[in-house]
């Protein structure tokens, strides 16, 4: 527990602070995290998606 809590303490105290924040409201965050995924996804399957990765294997 020592080294984990020297590990963290060794982290940037700003990111922590916001993650600690973000993870106190589960809820909220897990939400946001399907809706993050959900949009992702639709965004893969875009015209725009399709042309870029047609054109990074035609690269290859």
């Amino acid at each position: 527990a020592r080294a984990a809590a020297q590990t963290l303490a060794q982290k940037p105290p700003q990111s922590m602070r916001l993650t600690k924040r973000l993870m106190r409201d589960r809820e909220a965050l897990l939400a946001r995290m399907r809706e993050e995924g959900e949009i992702f996804a639709e965004r893969l399957r875009s015209p725009e998606a399709m042309q870029a990765f047609s054109a990074f294997l035609q690269r290859r």
